[in-house]
Formats: structure tokens, sequence, C-alpha cells
């Protein structure tokens, strides 16, 4: 009897060990997070530091890939890594973030190409590259490895691995402001007064600082069509009508009701547009260093209005619908516009680009720019 029980109390102290170490047993988890997870931000490509500047995020496909902990020695400030000693910014590792769902694989490898080495004291790695999970423990129904090589100031390569789908074709990025063949739209002031009919004076204007006749609007608004590159009666006919809707006939600058700080110019941008627009005629860094598109929204009303004060003389004022449009929409429906002055078109822009909804005063709007520019 005794020995029967010295030979269970054996055995159930054998099946306790056996119980902890299967406890024991490391499970794989995912090396990179469901897309849908991560924060959103604007400006693909954009570095985003943290705010004690040891880690930083890469904006690609509109989502915050974390990309680690930056090198010892160095430090990530105001969209860059750099030395702590305030030496020279270090090139970052372009990122390869999770594509929108539905994504096809891609079996080819993303690659950045190097950029000319400089001798440093010791090259330092710029990112903490997890460890590829052990594909005998853990079952991956899809998974592509695209890898992403750099070389940052120095001879070493560093290579990054981020397991993940890869993107779809190529994303639908902003269009760059290089002006497309044909001869600028020139708008005549008769046009301009078919749209925006009270622009014939400011007399009588709320804000008179603020104010811009027909005469003022079609100078600037030619100077910016040329820079620009508005070529045809679709674009020219969706940026006059939405700069004398926004801007009430010209009427204002600011955005008064409700009093949105830092919105404004004759488009009404937002302030987000705002700053990255404002930095296309210098650095805001006067203002304050490291203000961006993601940032400004977390600055004070008075940076964000002293922002706004660098793009309201009238040149840059009536500018800002056309470099909005030139670098911020799309090729589909800038091609829209392009192909013909249709309502199809316009919509597309409005809703698309614009990011806001067709009303039946904004249609009217357009329709008498589109006729006033086909006649």
């Amino acid at each position: 009897m005794n020995s029967k029980m010295l030979s269970i109390a054996g055995r159930l102290f054998v099946f306790s060990l056996a119980a902890s170490s299967v406890q024991a047993i490391p499970v794989p988890q995912p090396q990179t997070p469901d897309a849908a997870a991560l924060e959103s931000c604007p400006n693909n490509g954009e570095i985003i530091c943290t705010s004690d500047g040891t880690a930083f995020f890469v904006c690609d496909w509109n989502k915050k890939v974390p990309m680690g902990t930056v090198a010892a020695g160095n430090v990530c400030k105001n969209g860059q890594i750099q030395a702590v000693d305030g030496g020279p910014p270090v090139a970052p590792v372009a990122p390869v973030a999770p594509a929108p769902t539905g994504a096809a694989p891609s079996a080819a490898p993303v690659v950045v190409p190097p950029t000319a080495p400089a001798p440093t004291p010791e090259p330092q790695p710029i990112v903490n590259v997890p460890a590829k999970p052990d594909s005998s423990s853990d079952t991956v129904t899809s998974t592509i490895t695209s890898v992403v090589e750099t070389r940052i100031a120095s001879t070493s390569t560093i290579v990054v691995t981020m397991p993940g789908p890869a993107p779809s074709g190529t994303p639908e990025s902003p269009a760059t402001p290089n002006p497309p063949s044909g001869k600028p739209i020139v708008l005549t002031e008769q046009q301009v007064l078919a749209v925006a009919p009270s622009s014939n004076t400011c007399s009588g204007a709320q804000f008179p600082d603020e104010c811009a006749t027909a005469s003022d609007a079609v100078a600037n608004i030619n100077k910016a069509f040329a820079k620009y590159g508005i070529t045809t009666p679709g674009e020219a006919a969706s940026l006059l009508s939405i700069m004398a809707f926004e801007s009430g006939d010209f009427k204002f600058n600011f955005n008064h009701f409700p009093g949105r700080p830092g919105q404004g110019t004759k488009a009404m941008l937002m302030v987000n547009f705002i700053v990255t627009y404002a930095q296309t005629f210098g650095s805001t860094d006067n203002i304050a260093p490291g203000l961006s598109e993601s940032n400004i929204d977390s600055q004070s009303d008075d940076v964000k209005n002293k922002v706004r004060a660098v793009v309201l003389d009238k040149e840059r004022s009536f500018g800002a619908a056309p470099w909005f449009y030139s670098t911020k929409c799309s090729d589909e429906v800038k091609k829209g516009l392009r192909d013909g002055a249709s309502t199809q078109a316009w919509e597309a822009y409005i809703t698309q680009c614009v990011g806001t909804t067709v009303t039946d005063d904004r249609k009217a709007g357009f329709i008498k720019a589109a006729a006033a520019l086909t006649q």
C-alpha cells in the first residue's frame, strides 16, 4: 500500500514539472502591428519623434509606423535623427508599412538607393530590428517580407526587415507642382465678375483690409495659374469658384465665422495646409521650430495666426487654391478636370481633394465659372 502511494506521488510530481515546462514555452508575437491599430498621420515619408526624442515613427500610407529607438549617441528632434552633440542629421531608414486591407502581396523588395558615404567615428544602427519569428513555432497563412536597404553616413549597410503585406501598386500620392504642357489660363476681369459680382468694389466691406476687388483678383490669380500650371477651363473654373465661395467674393482672408485660428487665404485653407504652404516661401522656424502639418494643431493660437500671416498678402492668398490643387489633388482628379469642365469632374475635386460636400451654392458658382470660361 505504501509503495503504491509513493508511486502515485512520484507520478504527480513528474506531471507537475511537465505542466510547468509547458507554461514556460514562449508564444510567438507578431512583429508588425495591425495597420488598423496604427495612428493616422498626414505626410507620407515624414519622421515623427517621440516627446523625449528616444524613439521615432515614420508616416507611411498615412499611418505612423513605429521604427523603434534611435541609436546610442543620437536623438530624434524636429523630424530628424541627429547626433546628441548637434552633428548633421542621420538619414533615416525608410519604412515598409502594412498596406490597406485587400492589397495584393508583391514579391519584389523595395530598395532605397544609398546616399554617398561619409566618414564617421563609428557607424551606429538607427533602428532596433526585431528578430524574425521562428516559422516552426507559428502558423502564418499569408506573409510577405519586404526588405529596405539604405546607407547611413558611413561604409556600413543597415538592412531593416519588416513582415507584413506589401502595398498593391503605387499609392496615389500628391502630385508635384510642375506645370503640365500647354499655356496657362489667363482670366479677364469680366470672367471674374461673372462668378463674384460683388467684387466690383470693396466699399462697405466688413473687413476692408482683407477685401480684394475683381481687378486685384484677376492679376494675382493669373500669376498663380502660370506658377502652378493651370492650363484648362475645368481646372480654372473649379479654382475660381472655390475662392469666390470661400472668401465671400474675395471679401475675407480669415475664418471669422466661427473664427478658427490659423485658417485663411482666399481659399480658406485649414492651418495644417497653411503651414506647408507658408514653408514654400521660407522656413517658419522663426515663429516656432519644427512646425509641420502633423504638429501645428497642438500649437498656440498665436503661433497658428503668425504662420497664417506669412501667406496673407494678395499674391500668396490668391495662390493658395492653385498651390493646394497642384500639390494635394490626385492625378485622377486632375485628369477629370483637364478633360473638360464637367460637374462630375468638379464633384470629384470637391469630395476627393478638397474633402468637403457638394452643395447647391457651391455647384452654382462652378457652373457660372465654367460658362464664363468656355463661352
